[in-house]
């Protein structure tokens, strides 16, 4: 253990109060306090920095404030914090102000022992803390700042000794084993309704969607995989939206290939879950099968790795509490959502996408997520297909929303190579080192 994880770790332990910045991002401000929840003898103060109200609407701190103590009060009804004194700072920067509203708050508490989380803030919050803690040298050992860095699950820590300051990263030490994806877009001031959901811990899951992914996976890896003609014709499905027989028209397709029984019980299971469906049938597939490759992708990752993943969600609505009430802000495919807070959302494009359909996707995922929202865009192009450039004719939308991600700037995943560009995203977010080599957990 480094001299930085063995401070941190000290710091958690008697920490007495907890100071943190209102922000959009509030789940920066809310992974800390996982670590801090379970010490049942020892109770916590919340100071929160904010800034008085003003007439830019673009922040909003007193609407940030309270979807962090709606969420927070939802989770922890029994241990409400003690205190929950709010610091409202001017809008106009002056350093002497700052540390003027900040002593007169904890004047009090200064021999106890503070925690400083100023990832939500500005820069000048930083600058404040600092000064305020070089100044009250005395007890400036009871003080300790922190900052997150967003998706590589790094805490850099910092506390001022023998007059001068000294900072270092903590690896892979922030997560959360109670977040899940209500909680985590509340945080950021919305609602969600979730269609399908599957827990990574198995015995947690309920319900059809499990036993979907198997079929799904199965009907991937066993027909649309390596038969062509399975795969040309769910593509062409797109273009068969006036008929009402789509599926019937698929499925008979399916009847005449020599499938050796492999599959049977998994297309029973299929035709069951499409309800009558027949628009956009591939659509529909291709869902299934992206989330049945990303769900084989996170079993395959050995412990303790796999325990760093929450949950994978189909097909999920989110709202925004607006003020002529609950309207609809967008509908995500599918959100894998990560112990540190990160979601993966991921867009999966049958048919066509514009450019600026691209841009809002980032959009969504910044919204959502912060720093912590990542956006990828799933195309059934082979990785091949994308870079000849040459496709049939029913591909063109499908080759138009390819092009369109790419202008924008959207990440591109090929459901062909989907398992292994997981994997390189997954070593990204489960912050390995360069040549394999994990950060010590």
């Amino acid at each position: 253990m480094t001299d930085f994880e063995n401070r941190w770790r000290q710091a958690q332990e008697k920490c007495d109060v907890y100071v943190m910045c209102s922000t959009l991002n509030q789940i920066v401000n809310y992974l800390p306090v996982e670590n801090l929840k379970n010490r049942e003898s020892k109770s916590l103060e919340i100071i929160n920095l904010s800034y008085e109200d003003g007439e830019n609407k673009r922040f909003s701190n007193k609407m940030w404030d309270e979807n962090f103590s709606s969420v927070y009060h939802h989770r922890y009804e029994e241990r409400p914090w003690i205190d929950s004194d709010d610091i409202k700072l001017p809008r106009r920067f002056k350093c002497e102000d700052y540390i003027r509203k900040i002593e007169n708050c904890i004047e009090d508490k200064k021999n106890k022992n503070f925690i400083w989380n100023v990832t939500g803030g500005q820069r000048n919050i930083l600058f404040t803390a600092m000064k305020y803690i070089e100044d009250n040298a005395d007890t400036s050992s009871n003080h300790t700042v922190m900052y997150l860095e967003g998706n590589t699950q790094k805490i850099t820590v910092g506390y001022y000794d023998t007059n001068e300051w000294k900072f270092g990263a903590v690896n892979n030490s922030y997560r959360s084993d109670t977040i899940d994806l209500h909680n985590l877009f509340r945080l950021a001031g919305y609602e969600t309704d979730i269609s399908d959901a599957v827990f990574i811990h198995e015995g947690k899951n309920e319900g059809d969607f499990l036993n979907l992914l198997k079929a799904y996976s199965n009907f991937y890896s066993k027909l649309y995989e390596v038969n062509e003609e399975v795969r040309k014709k769910l593509i062409e499905s797109n273009k068969w939206n006036k008929k009402e027989n789509n599926a019937n028209e698929f499925f008979k397709l399916l009847d005449g290939i020599n499938h050796k029984g492999k599959v049977t019980d998994d297309i029973e299971i299929i035709k069951e879950s499409l309800n009558n469906r027949s628009n956009y049938l591939f659509g529909y597939f291709m869902e299934y099968m992206a989330a049945a490759v990303i769900w084989n992708a996170v079993q395959e990752i050995s412990k303790p790795d796999a325990d760093f993943f929450q949950s994978l969600s189909h097909s999920v609505k989110v709202y925004k509490n607006d003020w002529n009430g609950k309207e609809k802000f967008c509908e995500l495919d599918l959100v894998l959502l990560l112990r540190s807070g990160q979601t993966v959302v991921f867009e999966c494009k049958s048919g066509f996408m514009s450019a600026e359909n691209a841009k809002s996707r980032e959009y969504t995922a910044y919204a959502l997520g912060g720093v912590y929202g990542k956006p990828i865009l799933i195309t059934p192009l082979s990785e091949h297909e994308a870079v000849a450039g040459k496709m049939p004719d029913e591909y063109e939308n499908i080759t138009k929303a390819y092009s369109s991600a790419r202008r924008a700037g959207l990440e591109v995943f090929h459901l062909d190579t989907l398992k292994e560009e997981l994997k390189a995203l997954f070593k990204d977010a489960l912050g390995r080192k360069k040549g394999g080599e994990h950060y010590e957990h």
